[in-house]
């Protein structure tokens, strides 16, 4: 009975000493738990506020690019240069055969196209630089708001403003969306009605004349500017429409932006790229906060004293038996 009692009264002990310590814990792993939590949270909330500001540079590139926007200053003045405009406008309204005859030498003035190609794309390229920078300055305001973000804009200081390169990597993209809009051009061009109009006035000048169209909203403007523009809208949708017909412009100008709007989405992508390598370079687990709660929702003093109840005897087994020897007592 007294080894019973012993063993019953040191189990006893080490309960309550078990309880006690982990009694004793759960505060602190809770407060770990929520702290890790915490600190997902702003992870999270880093991540979102850098797709957020490259985003809106997507969206404003997309915007102002259609809404008559880059229908000013250099571009116009180069467009308008390359077609002219009163005698140009009363030719389009005329027939074909007219038309061809009196603005076929225009369009086949390369210096003249090549001038609104770059002007097109020096638009282009600036609206996507300085959207691209207006990101980066977005992303970083955003982080400085918070410890997690001034850790990780001190460990990657380069994030404050665009990389190594951009503005080349803009210059190639809008190149090649040039180089896709004349591809189209070419591509609708191979239709037997269209193809003898394609060939009068020229790639490179229904290429540019699609460019402009898709310029061609002019919600972005006003006064003055809103009757220039679309007139010069008007200009290039009108000598479309000759060559290949209203529903096909409408196809190619859809096509066409869709392209835009890919490559310059693209550009970005990899700018924001930048901003997520720094949050995965973190090493952050992000289910310990589940894991410690789910420890925690385990931890009781039912469960402690479970863990001894199957070893604890309440009457330890004395053995009375003698033994009982062959050989002669000496």
């Amino acid at each position: 009975n007294d080894l019973a009692y012993e063993s019953q009264s040191r189990n006893s002990v080490i309960r309550q000493t078990l309880s006690g310590a982990v009694q004793s814990i759960k505060p602190k792993l809770t407060q770990l738990a929520i702290a890790s939590r915490d600190q997902v949270t702003a992870i999270e909330q880093l991540g979102s506020d850098a797709i957020q500001s490259f985003n809106q540079a997507n969206n404003n590139v997309a915007l102002h690019s259609a809404d008559g926007t880059l229908l000013r200053g250099e571009v116009l003045a180069r467009w308008q240069d390359f077609v002219g405009t009163g005698d140009f406008m009363r030719a389009i309204e005329q027939n074909f055969s007219w038309l061809r005859d009196r603005v076929t030498g225009v369009f086949r003035t390369s210096v003249e196209v090549d001038k609104v190609q770059v002007a097109v794309g020096a638009g282009l390229e600036a609206l996507v630089v300085e959207e691209g920078a207006a990101a980066c300055e977005r992303a970083e305001t955003a982080w400085r708001s918070s410890p997690a973000g001034r850790y990780l804009l001190e460990r990657n200081p380069g994030l404050s403003q665009v990389s190594d390169g951009f503005n080349e990597k803009v210059t190639r993209q809008i190149r090649g969306w040039q180089q896709d809009v004349l591809e189209l051009v070419s591509d609708q061009g191979q239709a037997r009605r269209s193809k003898a109009r394609l060939l009068a006035f020229g790639t490179n000048g229904l290429g540019v004349a699609l460019m402009i169209v898709i310029f061609a909203s002019t919600g972005g403007l006003t006064g003055a500017e809103i009757g220039v523009a679309g007139g010069t809208s008007v200009l290039a949708q009108r000598l479309l429409e000759v060559v290949f017909g209203e529903n096909a412009i409408r196809d190619l100008a859809k096509e066409a932006k869709e392209k835009l709007d890919a490559r310059i989405k693209a550009v970005f992508d990899a700018e924001l790229a930048r901003y997520q390598k720094a949050i995965d370079d973190v090493d952050i687990a992000f289910e310990s906060a589940d894991r410690i709660e789910s420890a925690l929702s385990t931890i009781s003093d039912a469960a402690i004293a479970k863990l001894f109840t199957a070893g604890v005897e309440t009457e330890p087994k004395i053995t009375t038996d003698i033994a009982i020897s062959d050989e002669p007592a000496r």
